[in-house]
């Protein structure tokens, strides 16, 4: 018989390791063997967070508990237990914890190691020698087998989770694991593990209404240590599961409610005239009663390539990490949600493999080989910023051999994407509506999309798309306009082959403005068996090549005559004789004409068909009418019948070039009989050179630039070299782009190709040049003919004023008035360039009313923002308003927030005016910008060092003690784990200032301050606690050095306590 009581409590340090057993502790003999009860153990977690305590655990063992089996030449000890059951709580950053209920059954541990044969002499009675200086006490390999564990959670564990979501943290999980790592296996405490279980239950409770169950659970860690002749590893985690089923009810309730109880409190809601931000538009009210997640034949695997830093002057030879892997590999994956919207989603074949280098680059590799998904919601509504409201109907979406690559560079900066498939289809099973009562559409079922190739492409500045695409239906569709319902028989299959957009991007970091430009060019547009109400096309083809020429072409196109008649008759009466003429008929004809650059040019029109057809309903009349269109009319239409575009003045006065003045004309020709009619396009739809119908020009209404791949290619490459901001291939560059213009002035595309060039204009290189040194006098020329270039058309007049902006300084007056000369007022109809052009004339109140009416449309602006700000605090300067300074530093912090780099600038440049309320709101602003943007401890000393110099005489004093307010709200919500070695620092303070305890006077005034705001605020890794913090900010008060700078802090903490 055996039995052992720990009396009281046991404390046991190894290294920075304390272990503590309370008392209580006790190992009983009973009828089935042996059992120990663990009242609770105390161990500190390796990552400084707190201590990892178990709690009322009992263990009972098998009857035989300890048996050996042998493995070669060593005995292996088996230790058996029958059940193990306790409580663990983890702690986590910040003062949480995680708190589960562990429950296991038949539990088998097998650890190799040097001690098992003397283990099993001493188990045996037998006398042996041990030498415990010369013993390794860790186990070469461990083995855990089990027969079922359920864990139980609790809503902490969810609230954990919502945590690493939605917290701003400046290390990731993912690293601090590394971390941890590497200092482990530096010091050679891991070994290979390997652990099964058959079952694994996980269950929440009332308050967490989750459970997942997994079948034939492996895990094995292995390689974790560094061989003698090598001096790196590369330590692997693997697990398998053979099928995994995870079940979640009310899952949409209980991420609102962690939402909600982790949101944080705005900075912004401090500031006068910032409301805090709250997003207007709609959010789809999407809602899961059970979400089941099952996955089959799970296989993963985690591995991290570690070596040796040569550099590193430790004990332990300092490991790191050179680059990670993750795989996953899955059979099959489903989803099924219960709610709305409800679906069934599979994906087939899964593999992911994922990569990341020691710079952090990370590159992911997924593939599937099918999927499946099928919708159906009855009403969900959808975001504002979509044309439609409301979505119902059911319909279903699969593909074939799914491949997406994404790539992150290190910084960070953007995300390159590919995604491509074999085949991707979307399908219209049950009748889908999509909008309201006031505007939408009802799509039919059998409505079929279908695409494949390269699906969608992102890079740094663009995204490119060109896939194969395939559009078919037969069915009845509704359009719903302004409330009425517009009945039409759709059939069609519409086809696109060798098309491509592109969509370029272009922000800059110093004005924040982001430009996109929507670019397509050349490819084959097809529509075949197409019914469109009363028009019926047997094929519609429009085929452009590289150089944009190509063909437009009609065949057997058809109109049921009556069916247009009906449509007339809704919005007018329909005169008599054409009634006559038309009624009970149908007109068909087929028809051909080239595109040239493109342009189509109806002069070459050729009719190859026209006829009219009587219905079956048509009268003897109708049929005569019929003959007698088909043997006079038709054959003169189709052989005299001549059409042509043009642009006319409005009157016989206005024959100057001014769009404004010109209406597009289409004039028809039939022998001597000559017809005009005004067509109701816009005049960018006639080309001005070939008087032709333009195909880019009816495009780039639309803000879509049709531009051939070859002026395409010159643009983005000669814009890559003026990015790189050296002089001599600036100049070359800028030399090529205007020699381009000269080239393509007439052509159809050039509007979009400078365009294109304006919009993705970098701004920001030539701005950085000039701050180095002065620019060449050929290099300037070349950026004045740019401005002159861009100053020609309306929708590039921006970046020419803006252009001619950061030009200023190298100019003389003289020179900059003539640059800005060849803009005049009355040709500009952009708010934006309206306002630029004022103040670049100095008419500034005209400029501050263009810049403020543009504001009041959209508030977030950021180059009009910046540009108002500068000229409203320049008058509050001269007369200390500060309705004036707020209103200017709204518009400043609206257009830091949204990346403008030099407001953020214009902000802290402020900091230092010589106008005490100035400076004061100054100081307030960029502490709430460092404070909305929080990522790091850097940016909340900063925020706290300019909230400590806001002038206590100023209005920006009550606002600068509601943004710490704010702050002090976040304090459990923002967390920055310190590093190793601040935390150590820290710690070693906290333990000083525990020796003081009630002797806070003692602490030093620097420490006080330190730590006080610190506790107060929740930073820097030290737990929130204001009562101490109040101790130690007015200890530090005491101190004349930090009187001023404890000052609101402490009112602070007199708000919290009262």
């Amino acid at each position: 018989r055996i039995a052992a009581k720990v009396s009281d409590t046991l404390t046991v340090t190894t290294g920075q390791t304390g272990i503590v057993l309370d008392k209580g502790t006790a190992l009983t003999k009973t009828p089935d063997g042996y059992a120990l009860n663990l009242p609770g153990l105390t161990i500190d977690s390796p990552d400084g967070h707190g201590p990892i305590q178990l709690s009322e655990i009992t263990v009972a063992f098998q009857p035989q508990p300890l048996t050996f089996i042998q493995e070669g030449q060593q005995s292996t000890p088996v230790v058996a237990l029958a059940s193990l059951n306790g409580t663990l709580t983890y702690p986590l950053a910040g003062g949480q914890s995680v708190t589960t209920d562990i429950k296991i059954h038949d539990l088998e541990i097998m650890a190799k190691a040097a001690w098992g044969e003397i283990l099993e002499t001493l188990s045996e009675g037998r006398s042996t020698t041990i030498d415990p200086r010369n013993m390794t006490f860790k186990p070469e390999d461990l083995r855990v087998n089990s027969q079922s564990i359920t864990v139980g959670l609790h809503r902490d564990a969810a609230r954990a989770v919502a945590r690493v979501v939605l917290i701003h943290n400046e290390s990731s999980v993912l690293d601090e694991a590394s971390n941890l790592l590497e200092e482990a296996i530096a010091k050679k405490w891991l070994f290979p593990v390997h652990i099964g279980c058959n079952i694994l239950l996980v269950k929440g409770d009332e308050e967490l209404p989750f459970a997942a169950h997994v079948d034939q659970l492996k895990m094995e860690l292995t390689d974790v240590s560094t061989a003698s002749e090598s001096p790196d590893c590369k330590p692997t985690l693997t697990i398998d599961a053979n099928h995994t089923e995870l079940h979640l009810q009310q899952g949409s309730d209980l991420a609102r409610e962690m939402a909600k109880e982790l949101s944080t409190k705005d900075p912004l809601s401090a500031l006068t005239g910032l409301s805090s931000e709250t997003d207007n538009r709609m959010k789809p009210e999407l809602h899961s009663q059970q979400l089941t997640i099952n996955l089959r034949n799970l296989h993963g695997e985690v591995s991290q390539s570690l070596t040796q830093n040569s550099s590193s002057h430790d004990v332990h030879q300092k490991l790191l990490t050179q680059n990670r892997h993750a795989k996953v590999n899955i059979q099959t994956v489903s989803f099924i949600n219960e709610g709305l919207p409800a679906c069934v989603f599979q994906l087939n074949g899964l593999n992911c493999h994922i990569k990341q280098d020691q710079q952090k680059s990370v590159t992911v590799n997924a593939s599937s080989h099918s999927g499946e998904l099928d919708l159906k919601s009855e009403i969900l509504p959808l975001p504002t910023e979509m044309s439609a409201s409301i979505l119902n109907g059911q319909a279903s979406a699969g593909y074939t051999d799914l491949n997406i690559n994404l790539k992150r560079p290190a910084d960070g900066a953007y995300l390159e994407t590919d995604v491509t498939a074999v085949s991707m289809t979307a399908k219209v099973k049950d009748t889908l509506n999509v909008g309201d009562l006031k505007s939408g559409a009802s799509f039919p079922n059998e409505m079929t999309m279908q695409a494949s190739g390269t699906l969608f492409h992102c890079d740094k500045d663009k995204v490119f798309v060109s896939p194969q695409l395939q559009f078919s239906g037969n069915s009845n569709a509704v359009i719903i306009k302004d409330g009425l319902p517009i009945p039409f028989y759709l059939k069609t299959d519409a086809q696109i082959k060798d098309a491509s957009y592109i969509q370029f991007s272009n922000k800059s970091s110093f004005s924040g403005n982001k430009n996109t430009t929507r670019v397509v060019s050349g490819g084959d547009y097809s529509i075949k068996d197409t019914i469109i109400g009363p028009a019926k096309i047997n094929l519609l083809n429009l085929s452009m090549d590289k150089n944009l020429n190509g063909h437009f072409k009609a065949d057997k196109a058809s109109v049921d005559l009556d069916k247009t008649l009906q449509i007339m008759g809704k919005n007018k009466p329909v005169s008599w004789y054409t009634k006559l003429f038309l009624k009970k008929k149908k007109l068909a004809c087929s028809l051909e004409t080239p595109i040239y650059e493109g342009n189509i040019d109806l002069k070459r029109l050729k009719i190859k068909k026209l006829k009219f057809t009587p219905t079956t309903r048509a009268s003897l009349l109708d049929r005569i009418i019929c003959k007698a269109l088909n043997w006079f009319i038709c054959p003169i239409l189709k052989h005299y019948c001549k059409l042509s575009t043009k642009l006319r003045p409005t009157s016989k006065k206005g024959k100057q070039k001014n769009q404004r003045n010109l209406i597009p004309v289409l004039s028809i020709k039939v022998g001597p009989f000559r017809a005009r009619f005004d067509l109701p396009i816009p005049t960018s739809m006639i080309d001005h050179h070939s008087r032709r119908l333009s195909i880019a020009g009816a495009l780039h209404e639309y803000g879509i630039q049709l531009i051939r791949p070859g002026y395409m290619e010159l643009i983005t490459s000669q814009l890559d070299a003026i990015r790189k901001g050296l002089p001599d291939s600036m100049e070359k560059a800028l030399t090529s782009l205007l020699q381009f213009s000269k080239d393509a002035l007439n052509t159809p595309d050039y509007s979009g190709a400078v365009t294109l060039m304006a919009q993705q204009w970098p701004l920001d290189s030539i701005a950085a040049l000039l701050t180095t040194k002065t620019l060449p006098a050929e290099l300037m020329n070349n950026l004045l003919a740019i401005i002159k270039l861009f100053s020609s058309l309306k929708e590039t007049q921006v970046t020419a004023l803006l252009l001619a902006s950061t030009l200023k300084p190298q100019l003389t007056a003289d020179k900059f008035q003539q640059v800005i000369s060849d803009i005049p007022t009355e040709r500009i109809n952009d708010p934006l360039a309206l306002a630029l052009h004022y103040e670049l004339t100095g008419s500034l109140r005209k400029a501050k009313s263009a810049y403020e009416e543009l504001l009041a449309n959209i508030p977030d602006h950021p180059i009009a923002g910046v540009r108002a700000a500068c000229l409203l605090l320049a008058e509050a300067e001269r007369n200390g308003d500060s309705d004036i300074i707020t209103t200017a530093m709204n518009y400043l912090l609206k257009s830091a927030l949204n990346g403008n780099e030099s407001a953020k600038m214009v902000i802290l440049a402020f900091t230092n005016s010589k106008d005490p309320a100035v400076r004061s709101y100054a100081h307030l602003y960029a502490a709430a910008w460092y404070l909305k943007t929080e990522k790091n401890q850097k940016d909340f000393l900063k925020a706290i060092d300019h909230i400590e110099s806001t002038a206590q005489s100023t209005d920006a004093y009550q606002q600068a003690l509601q943004l710490l307010e704010c702050r002090q709200h976040n304090a459990q919500l923002i967390v920055h784990p310190p590093s190793k070695e601040r935390s150590k620092g820290l710690q070693a303070r906290m333990r000083s200032m525990n020796t003081y305890n009630s002797k806070t006077h003692s602490i030093p005034a620097a420490d006080a301050y330190s730590l006080g705001v610190r506790m107060l605020y929740g930073a820097d890794g030290i737990p929130y606690n204001p009562n101490q913090a109040m101790q130690l900010l007015q200890r530090a008060s005491e101190d004349g050095d930090y009187e001023n700078r404890t000052r609101l802090h402490l009112q602070l903490c007199n708000l919290v306590s009262g």
